[in-house]
């Protein structure tokens, strides 16, 4: 198998995974919408296993996304991913970022939001430079 084979299947699963998270849907209750043990689901979400094209379609219609969603931005394939690199993508993958993003997502305030930003990109800025 070629190297860039596991990096499309681990990105995929990211996708999965984040976009179940971000529907508030288990493992359990996803992998019984398409018909496998909630175990198969995870092997896809880790990249363990290759998702097979009839499963891909049948978790895309569950989780309300095209199939190319899950291909977005994947090593090797330019399918529009606007230019973010893998660390975004395992940031919005990771619980912790889901988390943040639906939080965010209810601040209302934009001046708050600008705000919050302008802090965060503050606070990276520095521990760039102390890694430095």
């Amino acid at each position: 198998m070629r190297p860039t084979t596991v990096t499309v299947d681990q990105h995929v699963g990211n996708r999965i995974r984040a976009r179940r998270l971000e529907l508030h849907i288990s493992q359990q209750s996803l992998g019984a919408a398409i018909g496998v043990s909630f175990q198969q689901l995870q092997k896809y979400e880790s990249g363990v296993n290759r998702v097979a094209g009839v499963n891909l379609v049948n978790i895309a219609n569950t989780l309300h996304k095209p199939v190319s969603y899950f291909y977005d931005g994947a090593p090797g394939l330019s399918l529009g991913n606007g230019g973010h690199g893998g660390a975004v993508e395992a940031f919005i993958s990771s619980i912790e970022g889901v988390a943040i993003a639906e939080s965010f997502a209810h601040i209302a305030s934009i001046s708050a939001r600008r705000t919050i930003a302008r802090m965060v990109m503050e606070m990276a800025a520095l521990h760039l430079q102390a890694a430095e």
